[in-house]
C-alpha cells in the first residue's frame, strides 16, 4: 500500500536524480557524528556505574575513553562503531571534498590531504583495536595517527576552500 501524501522520515537523506540514487552527506554525518557521541557517552556512564569501582566519576573528574574502552564490551562498541563512522562516512566525505577541490587547487595539493585524511580514517579504529594497556605504543601512534591526522586534514582543507570560495556558488 503507497502511501503518497505521506512524506518519509529518511526522504531528506536520498536524493533521486537521472535514475541515479545518491545519499546526503550532510544527513548521514550528522546523523552518524551525535550517534556515535551518545553512545561514547552512554558507555562512560555506564563504566561509572559498573558496580566494580574501577572508575573514579564525578562532574570533576571523568574517566578517559581509553580507559573505558579496555573493557571488552566497551571495546567490542568502539570498534564497531568508529569503524562504521570512518569507513561509512568519513571516507565518502574524504571523496567529497577532494571531488570538491578537483582542478581548483594543484592535484599534488588535493592528493596530500586525501593521504592524511586517510591515515587519520585509519587511526580511529586502531585506538579501540590496540588498548593503552596491553599495546602502549600502538595504541599512542594510533591516536596520533587520528588526532593529528584529522588536525592536519581539516587545517588544509579549510584554507584550500577559503582559497577557492569565490568559484563556489
Amino acid at each position: 500500500m503507497k502511501n503518497v501524501g505521506e512524506k518519509s522520515a529518511f526522504s531528506s537523506w536520498f536524493v533521486v536524480e537521472e535514475g541515479v540514487i545518491s545519499i546526503s552527506l550532510r544527513s548521514i554525518t550528522i546523523f552518524f557524528s551525535v550517534f556515535i557521541t551518545a553512545i561514547l557517552v552512554v558507555m562512560l556512564y555506564l563504566s561509572c556505574n559498573d558496580g566494580t569501582g574501577d572508575y573514579k566519576c564525578t562532574i570533576q573528574d571523568w574517566p578517559m575513553i581509553s580507559d573505558v574502552i579496555v573493557q571488552e564490551m566497551y571495546d567490542r562498541t568502539f570498534l564497531l562503531l568508529t569503524a562504521v563512522f570512518m569507513f561509512g562516512v568519513q571516507q565518502v566525505n574524504l571523496r567529497a571534498f577532494y571531488k570538491q577541490l578537483y582542478g581548483k587547487i594543484s592535484n599534488g595539493r588535493n592528493d596530500t590531504m586525501m593521504y592524511v585524511g586517510m591515515i587519520s580514517m585509519v587511526g580511529l579504529p586502531m585506538v579501540g583495536m590496540f588498548d593503552e594497556k596491553a599495546w602502549v605504543t600502538l595504541h599512542y601512534i594510533s591516536a596520533a595517527m587520528f588526532f593529528g591526522g584529522f588536525m592536519i586534514y581539516s587545517r588544509l582543507l579549510s584554507i584550500a576552500m577559503y582559497e577557492v570560495k569565490d568559484q563556489f556558488d
